[in-house]
């Protein structure tokens, strides 16, 4: 097995670049010498790549990126940067989180993309999943002083192996801090850095844990098993100056560049949590909470505070809802805000499929984002609309149509037993209604008529639920809704809303409606001594009880 194995090399050609008063020899890749295996749990943040012809070894920094040198995946390692961006030449692998390659339980990722550094030998190499498990190396900030002793790690040879099976670590002492660069001299005996370790970390030990501060370029490799030279030394390609391009959360990157972000939701009160695909951080401004969230669905990095936030948590948070796909944002008339959210549902089938669910809820096809928007209003308070109703609160001008939700959508019955659901509004004090049952659909309710229907006891009333939205009359002075329970509710706004059914309806129907010498209705059906009677602008209707006549009268 290993006799296939190449290694990514420092070769012996010189460089002007020199190390303890040597010249370093030019950089692919190498391995660590003279010191001993990696400590098992400190040090799983560590990766061997393999690009097909060589080997290599990297640092995880981010969940979905790895860190490690440009001379890993050039033609010409000799001239091993700038590589060029996008997909690598050739498949490349990464197994992260194995300091034992034989009995390691590390996780094998494939290198999608490759975002190399144009000033210095660094490449940022995008994973194909997120590696979960593993916690990232965090890039150090403070410069390296000469003196300072660094730990350098890698999986290439040793002094005494060609191809050893375990991560190795030893130690080297900062010799120069350079522009873009560390020249490291040999802290430990035989201290090496050796064919395989190439793109490799040095990093300090801070508070107990460790942070990344370069990465393995050249080397004269002495002491490395099978080299000749007596020249020692090294260089890492420095990265505290440079941190902030190799910030890879889209969550820290939209802190570092949004200068308004703390007057909008004040300062980060946490670190940052990765609950795949989602990725947050929480804020606090004053009494004010608030969320900046990523989704790797969405790609949007948007905040979600206040009231809409609180909802949002009481709801399930991004767990059931997902992640919003807009910042808070302030509605056309000034009063209320609403974030828009949405949630990959098919993630648990395997499906990453992105399909608009505008269907109503019984229609079975396969939907796999699940569409919502909270919306909040001081008088309404914040409410959760999503799917089908969602669709057709937006379809109706959401809250300058409707207005804003008081309910969230709500299962119910009807009084013909057949179930459906309902969300209720509110517009400038005037109530509105969204209904659905699966023979009908989704329809719209509003003002004074959903008032009446409300009076009649709604859904579960004598009039049934509705068959049409609010609809103009043919004069366009009134409006009318007709319900499932042979009744109508008509409107004018000189008349009001009143209720027609039955075979009063009936009649008043065969009469042409409103159009009739009757007109419109100016009050509800009404019991007499002989059976029910409702009134017309023009006239009246009598129902008589014994012998089923139903007679109009004009005035």
């Amino acid at each position: 097995m290993h006799t296939k194995r190449t290694r990514v090399a420092l070769f012996s050609c010189l460089l002007a670049t020199s190390v303890v008063g040597g010249l370093l020899s030019s950089a692919s890749a190498h391995a660590i010498g003279g010191g001993g295996p990696a400590p098992a749990d400190s040090y799983r943040f560590i990766a061997q790549i393999y690009t097909g012809e060589r080997e290599c070894t990297a640092a995880l920094i981010d969940v979905e990126w790895l860190l490690t040198a440009s001379s890993c995946f050039a033609q010409d390692p000799d001239n091993g940067f700038p590589v060029e961006p996008g997909e690598p030449a050739q498949h490349t692998t990464a197994l992260i989180g194995s300091p034992d390659l034989v009995y390691g339980d590390g996780q094998v990722r494939s290198i999608t993309t490759l975002v190399p550094r144009e000033d210095r030998d660094l490449v940022l190499a995008r994973l194909h999943e997120p590696v979960l498990d593993i916690t990232p190396i965090p890039i150090s900030t403070t410069p390296p002083e000469q003196g300072e002793v660094l730990t350098v790690a890698g999986y290439g040879r040793t002094t005494e192996d060609w191809y050893p099976d375990k991560l190795h670590t030893s130690t080297f002492s900062v010799a120069a801090r350079n522009q873009s660069t560390i020249d490291l001299a040999p802290a430990a005996e035989d201290a090496a850095i050796c064919k395989g370790d190439a793109g490799g970390p040095a990093v300090r030990a801070v508070d107990g844990g460790l942070e990344l501060v370069g990465i393995h370029s050249k080397s004269w490799q002495h002491g490395c098993l099978g080299v000749t030279e007596t020249r020692t030394g090294a260089v890492d390609t420095r990265l505290d100056d440079i941190a902030g391009w190799l910030e890879r959360s889209p969550v820290q990157r939209r802190i570092a560049s949004d200068p308004t972000l703390p007057a909008e939701i004040g300062t980060p009160v946490g670190p940052e949590v990765i609950d795949w695909p989602y990725r947050y951080r929480e804020f606090e401004r004053g009494q004010q909470r608030a969320r900046l969230y990523w989704s790797a669905d969405t790609g949007d990095t948007q905040f979600i505070r206040g009231a809409i936030l609180a909802k949002y948590l009481a709801l399930g948070g991004h767990r059931e809802l997902g992640s919003p796909t807009t910042d808070e944002t302030f509605t056309a008339d000034g009063v209320g805000a609403y974030n828009n959210i949405s949630r990959n549902v098919c993630r648990s089938s395997g499906t990453q499929a992105q399909q608009s669910e505008r269907s109503r809820p019984d229609a079975g096809t396969l939907s796999c984002t699940k569409f919502g928007s909270i919306s909040h209003s001081p008088d309404t308070g914040a409410h959760y609309l999503n799917g089908s109703f969602y669709f057709e609160w937006e379809k109706r001008g959401r809250e300058a149509g409707l207005g804003y939700p008081t309910t969230e959508e709500t299962a119910t019955t009807d009084s013909e037993g057949k179930p459906g659901r309902y969300a209720r509004f509110r517009k400038d004090g005037s109530p509105g209604t969204l209904y659905w049952r699966y023979d009908i659909g989704t329809r719209a309710v509003y003002g004074a008529i959903d008032e009446r229907w409300t009076s009649y006891g709604r859904e579960k009333g004598g009039l049934g639920v509705p068959r049409i939205d609010v609809t103009a009359t043919p004069d366009g002075i009134g409006r009318y809704v007709h319900f499932t329970r042979n009744a109508s509710i008509y409107w004018t706004p000189d008349t009001g809303a009143w209720e027609v059914h039955g075979a009063i309806r009936q009649k008043w129907a065969s009469m042409g409606w409103e159009r009739s010498y009757l007109g419109y209705p100016i009050s509800n059906e009404q019991r007499w001594e002989r059976g029910a009677r409702s009134y017309f602008q023009g006239g009246r209707i009598d129902y008589i009880s014994a012998t089923g006549e139903v007679i109009a009268y004009r005035n």
